[in-house]
């Protein structure tokens, strides 16, 4: 679960979002799914899931994936929307 200020969230989702599309060059698909929590129970939670067809972060990549700024700033709105309000 995870708490945070709508304002955090939202730059949290939209970069995950912009990324998604970014790689897609040729088009796709993009899913946001979203749906009521069950954990824990009765706090009003929601899921959400966010899926893309894009291609597939290189292994390269994935070894340097935390020194691209672009990254840095999905883990650091992910680690602001993870504090409590």
């Amino acid at each position: 679960m995870v708490l945070g200020e709508f304002t955090h969230l939202q730059t949290l989702f939209l970069n995950l979002i912009t990324h998604a599309i970014d790689a897609m060059p040729n088009g796709g698909q993009l899913a946001v799914k979203t749906e009521d929590s069950l954990f824990p129970a009765n706090e009003g939670g929601v899921e959400i899931a966010i899926e893309d067809t894009g291609v597939e972060i290189s292994e390269e990549a994935k070894k340097r994936i935390f020194s691209n700024p672009s990254v840095k700033e999905i883990k650091k709105g992910w680690e602001v929307a993870s504090e409590k309000p």
